[in-house]
């Protein structure tokens, strides 16, 4: 269930009012954003409590996530083989150790992802 599977016309996703390409509302599941060639920047909406499996996988040109501390849930290789990624910002406490937070995020090269203490 891929709404955008293939957009390569998508260069950013944020949330409403943010003047992204694609607006998401709040308390809104997240899926199906994968192999959009041109996207470069997530902003995942403050409410949104889950990203769906897959959902940014094979973005080649993605270099910032941003994840709101309401987000409980993030998928199996949700951001899985983006390969250009230089930020991830989660600012959640769902995971008790920094190894299960970089597990929500495999395959995934040359990354430098922060967390907030």
């Amino acid at each position: 269930r891929a709404m955008f599977l293939d957009c390569n016309s998508i260069t950013s996703v944020g949330p409403v009012g943010s003047g992204a390409d694609v607006e998401l509302p709040e308390y809104f599941e997240i899926s199906g954003f994968s192999a959009c060639e041109n996207l470069v920047s997530v902003t995942i909406p403050e409410g949104t409590e889950e990203i769906g499996d897959y959902s940014f996988m094979q973005n080649p040109n993605m270099t910032t996530i941003y994840v709101p501390d309401s987000v409980k849930d993030i998928g199996l290789k949700c951001f899985g083989e983006t390969r250009n990624i230089n930020s991830i910002t989660y600012m959640g406490n769902t995971y008790s150790s920094l190894d299960e937070f970089y597990d929500a995020f495999k395959a995934i090269d040359g990354n430098h992802a922060s967390k907030r203490e």
